[in-house]
């Protein structure tokens, strides 16, 4: 019920949001620790373009990977997916806001909602295939492949 009305407070908003199990998060925590970084693809009408992230405490931050080339510590993020974590012991729950980068919106609502589920699904819930791209990313760079994350986000689709 708490993840109902808070999506239902969101949903005339131009935000995403999410309920997540308690569970689902403490896990997605435990690989953000050891893995903190780690690249998205988001499909364009030209191509696809890579979205860098960052998980900072209980923020998640995302931004083109032109973008953190070009600037790295000052790169803006385009996504911030903020995770309140009060409900989580009392109510099983943490619930999550997602807001798009201010007057420019380089991004949408729905790649907003593609990104932050393809997020879940390599550091949580899409298996152990996922889950060991960004283990490399973050471990062993030099074995990370660009081709075999884009085969893996496919299957997302």
């Amino acid at each position: 019920e708490i993840g109902e009305i808070w999506n239902q407070y969101h949903a005339t908003k131009d935000t995403i949001s999410a309920a997540i199990p308690a569970t689902t998060y403490g896990d997605l925590l435990a690989v953000a620790k050891k893995n903190p970084l780690f690249v998205l693809p988001l499909p364009r009408e030209s191509g696809v373009e890579f979205f860098f992230l960052q998980f900072d405490h209980h923020q998640v931050h995302f931004t083109s990977l032109l973008e953190y080339k070009q600037n790295t510590v000052n790169a803006r993020p385009y996504l911030t997916l903020t995770h309140y974590t009060d409900l989580m012991d009392s109510k099983g729950v943490v619930l999550m806001r997602g807001e798009m980068d201010g007057e420019q919106k380089f991004i949408d609502v729905q790649n907003a909602q593609y990104l932050a589920l393809q997020m879940q699904m390599f550091y949580v819930t899409g298996g152990p295939e996922k889950r060991s791209l960004v283990e490399k990313f973050n471990q062993k760079p030099e074995l990370f492949d660009y081709q075999e994350l884009l085969e893996q986000a496919e299957k997302l689709q």
